[in-house]
């Protein structure tokens, strides 16, 4: 692990380090990656190639990093908060797996062009500065490299802030059409974009930590359709254009 000036010891849960054992060891890492709520990264990247990938803010990384970790993929991991023992795992897992400690509101420390594909799940909203940050993901792109993006939506298009699950003070709650037009200010072209929702109102803890272990459309689709407080991510995908 590549150490940051400074950086903070996330906190994580013992249900995060079994999670990511679980996916590590019996979830079927395409049929995962193809889900919206992983931003349908299986259909935009041939894992052949093993492209070169950057996630920005992976948290503990059980979303995205550990079924990219299953299939052994060049990934790195760029965050604030470091989560030793989940990344360990994967490091394990993965010989081509790095993390890298560092400030996204900051230059990214990586050179021009070196990726393949980056992604972005959620963290966006909480930047301060995102549409440089977005000038910063293009640069270390590839001509026609894949950025998968998601920020959440504006309160007015989202209940869950009346449950206090979002910060109302953020500057980047967006809806779909901002964050396209960001994108599209920054140098990206839209391939696809939809609205995701998660984490039904229902037992909001538990769902939440059920989740982490096993994915299911088909309930996700039951319980969301049935409660009002939602929390909707506007969700997509760009590549970047000449």
């Amino acid at each position: 692990m590549n150490p940051a000036a400074t950086y903070r010891l996330g906190t994580s849960t013992w249900t995060d380090t079994l999670a990511t054992q679980w996916h590590l060891a019996f979830r079927n890492p395409i049929r995962e990656l193809s889900t919206p709520r992983k931003l349908k990264i299986a259909k935009y990247l041939d894992f052949s190639k093993r492209p070169r990938i950057l996630e920005i803010g992976p948290s503990a990384g059980v979303v995205t990093a550990a079924p990219l970790c299953q299939l052994q993929q060049d990934l790195t991991l760029f965050d604030l908060w470091a989560y030793h023992r989940q990344w360990a795992l994967l490091a394990r897992a993965n010989p081509h797996f790095k993390c890298v400690l560092g400030n996204a509101n900051a230059m990214l420390p990586f050179g021009n062009g070196v990726f393949d594909s980056c992604i972005f799940m959620g963290a966006l909203s909480y930047m301060s500065q995102p549409h440089a940050l977005l000038s910063e993901v293009r640069r270390i792109l590839r001509t026609g490299g894949v950025l998968f993006v998601s920020s959440t939506r504006r309160p007015q298009n989202n209940r869950a802030f009346e449950l206090n699950r979002l910060d109302v003070t953020q500057p980047t709650l967006w809806n779909a059409d901002e964050l396209n037009g960001a994108l599209q200010q920054s140098g990206f072209d839209i391939v696809e974009t939809y609205d995701y929702l998660f984490y039904p109102g229902v037992g909001y803890a538990f769902w939440r930590e059920l989740s982490k272990f096993a994915y299911s459309d088909r309930m996700h689709s039951w319980l969301a359709a049935r409660h009002p407080n939602k929390q909707i991510y506007a969700c997509t995908i760009a590549r970047k254009a000449n």
